[in-house]
This record gives structure tokens, C-alpha cells and sequence, in this order.
């Protein structure tokens, strides 16, 4: 098993390599600066992102503590070519965000390599931040050393961490145990801890009972930089496309994950898990609106198509779109007949939108004992009882503690 795990990983990255060979190159002298002008007593806050759902969790969290009257500068170390595109597209819609400038990850390593030494990771950085920054945004999951080096450069200005995605609860040191990341980077850059956690969500994964300053984002506060997102109509005007398609059969939103390239299943029992999915919930002759997890390497949609020829009508999201958080896209979410997923949307959808998803992994139909590889099972099952959990105890949480997650016992199927 471990053999078959390790090649299978092995190929993965391969594949991951190649692709990243054929799109297109970030560019990481690309920069976005708003032309306005702020007064003196502005607040300057330096956010850092690497994805389009943390770069909501950042404005979310700078509007619920700031108000308007602040600069917001946004750097990102994206994850891919589509990553970076989707930043940039978002963030000019958000009135707040003065600027976007990319630290790319060839730059970050050059910082890594000289790290120990302060003077130069901080000239390094510095090259690209000019400003005195009074807040320091961030994510307590990637790139720990980088941020702590840059809560050195500004030591006097107040910390907010938004955790996870979507607002995961946790300290860099559980983190790294819990992927078992051993690297820990100089004394000096260890993490301090934030002054506040903010967030749409509070809740604690991995059971370190925090003692933080929390504050909540209001679900009006978050619609509202929808909206900002949507100024141009985009997103409604293709949530209505979709929508307008084929107007006498139903729409289904289904949601995939990149479970494959993560090792959970291989790629044959993925496909087969969609297909008995699919079978269950979807009435033969509507239309499946499919989202695809933005680091899928293989075409899902391809492959039912191939399956289930004339049964139903595959209609996949625009490439670009894949990489938008889909909480935007709310015309598409609250009109589509059935949403169907196993990630964030379990307890996104209910709390922004009042609607219920089917989670299809945490049924009794097994499929996480028939599909997914051994080593993966039981974190599966975990993984899903807690998304469960939070979302059944959204409608009675006061949001003012922490939902906590982490005594979730394994139910017995």
C-alpha cells in the first residue's frame, strides 16, 4: 500500500509539473493600483492571500473591524496561473483594495534561502512594500515563515489572523503536526499570536481550545462584497445564462472536489462514485451544472458525459469561474433544484443562503468504505462528521464562541 501510494504521488506530481509547464507564467512584476486618493488618517492594511475564498475571508474580516476608511494592499503568492487571474479580476470590483502585487514563489524561496538572516529576507520583501503597514492580515496555513517575517518588519502593527478557509481555527505549530511539516523556521520568526480571529465562521478543528479575540463577520457584510464583486454583472449575468439553459428541464449544481489528485481514490473509482451519485440524486433528463475543483488535472465531466451519453444534460462552469469562490454565484445556488457537494459548501450555503446541501459522502450508502483508499478512510469519515456537525449547529451558534469540532466522534456506519 505504501509503494502504491508513494508511485501514485509520484505520478501526480509528474502530471502537476507538465501542466505547469503548458499555462501560462506568472508574472510576478504584474501589479493592480487603484487611482484614489485617501485621507492621512487612512488605516494602511497589508493582506496576505494565496486564493480567491482567503482573499474574501481578508475583506470580510478588514470591513468588520475598520469600516471604508482603510488602504487595503493585497499580496499573493497564488498557487496557479488561474489562482492569480481570479485575484486580480476579483479585487478591482473591492473598493477597499488600493493594490494587488505578487510575491511569486521563485521570489519566495529566494526569502526562504536567506531567511536566518533578517536583513536580507527583510530587504527582499521590502523591494515590493513601501508603505508603514498598521495592520497585518493573514492565514495561519502557508507560507509561516514568510508572514512571520513580515509581522517583524511592521512589529508594531495589529494582527488579524482569518484563519483557515472560511474560518478554521488553529496556530501554525498545530498545523504543521497535523500534515506533518517538520520544518520550523528560525526562533526569531516564530509566531506571535494574533491580536484578533476573524472571520464568517469560528471553529475549532483541532481541539486547541483557544483563548482569542473573536470577532465574526456579519453574513450582510459578506453579501454586500458580493454585490462589489458583481458591480459589473458578471457573475449574475452567467448565473442567469446557466440558468436559461434548456428552460424546461431542471438545473442541478454539483460540486467536485479534487479527491483524485489528492490521493483519496484513484481516478477510476472517483468516476465511478460521481456516477452512483448522480444516479441517486439527479432525475434522468435534467441538466447537472458541474463545478470543478480548480486543481483537477483530468476531466470528471469528460467521463460522465462518456458514461451517461443521453440520461442527462453535463453543462460544465466556465474555466475562470472554476477558481471563484462559489458562495458568489448565489442566483445559481438558490435556483438550482438540488446543490450537491462534500467541502464548504455543507455549511456556507445554509448560513448565507438558508439552503441545505446533500452530502453524498456522509450517507449510508458507503461510499467512502467502497472507493477511497484505506490510509484515507478514516480521516474521510472525520472530515465529513464535522462538516456535518458544524452545519447542524449553525442555527443555534451565538457567534460570539468558538464552535467546537474536534471531540466529533467516527459514527459507525
Amino acid at each position: 500500500m505504501k509503494f502504491i501510494k508513494k508511485l501514485r504521488n509520484s505520478i501526480n506530481k509528474r502530471i502537476f509539473k507538465l501542466r505547469k509547464m503548458f499555462e501560462p507564467k506568472i508574472n510576478s512584476n504584474k501589479s493592480f493600483k487603484r487611482k484614489k486618493s485617501h485621507p492621512k488618517n487612512v488605516k494602511k492594511v497589508l493582506a496576505h492571500v494565496y486564493g480567491t475564498s482567503n482573499l474574501l475571508n481578508a475583506v470580510g474580516a478588514v470591513k468588520t473591524l475598520y469600516g471604508d476608511n482603510v488602504k487595503l494592499d493585497i499580496i499573493t503568492s497564488p498557487l496557479s496561473f488561474g489562482n492569480y487571474e481570479a485575484i486580480f479580476s476579483i479585487s478591482k470590483n473591492i473598493e477597499i483594495i488600493s493594490s494587488v502585487k505578487v510575491f511569486s514563489f521563485d521570489e519566495i524561496a529566494k526569502i526562504e534561502k536567506v531567511s536566518e538572516d533578517f536583513n536580507k529576507a527583510k530587504l527582499l520583501i521590502t523591494e515590493k512594500l513601501n508603505e508603514n503597514y498598521d495592520v497585518i492580515v493573514y492565514s495561519h496555513t502557508c507560507l509561516h515563515f514568510f508572514i512571520n517575517i513580515i509581522k517583524n518588519i511592521f512589529p508594531h502593527a495589529q494582527t488579524i489572523s482569518y484563519g483557515d478557509t472560511w474560518g478554521g481555527y488553529a496556530n501554525s505549530d498545530i498545523y504543521r503536526k497535523e500534515l506533518n511539516i517538520d520544518i520550523m523556521p528560525p526562533i526569531e520568526y516564530r509566531d506571535k499570536k494574533e491580536d484578533i480571529f476573524c472571520n464568517l465562521f469560528a471553529y475549532d478543528w483541532y481541539g486547541i481550545n483557544p483563548d482569542c479575540n473573536l470577532r465574526v463577520v456579519d453574513t450582510e457584510t459578506m453579501k454586500s462584497t458580493f454585490k462589489e464583486i458583481d458591480s459589473d454583472r458578471k457573475i449574475s449575468s452567467y448565473c442567469n445564462k446557466l440558468l436559461n439553459m434548456h428552460p424546461d428541464k431542471k438545473k442541478y449544481l454539483y460540486m467536485t472536489e479534487n479527491l483524485y489528485e489528492a490521493g483519496f481514490l484513484s481516478f477510476e473509482n472517483e468516476v465511478k462514485m460521481h456516477i452512483e451519485i448522480i444516479e441517486k440524486y439527479i432525475q434522468k433528463g435534467n441538466v447537472v451544472v458541474i463545478k470543478s475543483h480548480p486543481h483537477e488535472t483530468y476531466s470528471r465531466i469528460d467521463m460522465l458525459k462518456k458514461h451517461f451519453k443521453n440520461d442527462y444534460i453535463f453543462i460544465g462552469f466556465q474555466k475562470r469561474y472554476n477558481f471563484y469562490p462559489i458562495e458568489i454565484f448565489g442566483d445559481l445556488i438558490k435556483n438550482a433544484e438540488l446543490n450537491i457537494c462534500c467541502g464548504c459548501p455543507l455549511f456556507t450555503f445554509k448560513y448565507l443562503y438558508g439552503i441545505k446541501v446533500v452530502n453524498p459522502l456522509a450517507g449510508s450508502e458507503g461510499l467512502v468504505d467502497r472507493f477511497f483508499v484505506d490510509e484515507y478512510f478514516k480521516i474521510t469519515e472525520e472530515t465529513n462528521n464535522k462538516l456535518e456537525k458544524l452545519a447542524g449547529t449553525l442555527d443555534t451558534w451565538d457567534k460570539k464562541s468558538m464552535i467546537n469540532l474536534h471531540d466529533t466522534k467516527r459514527k459507525k456506519a
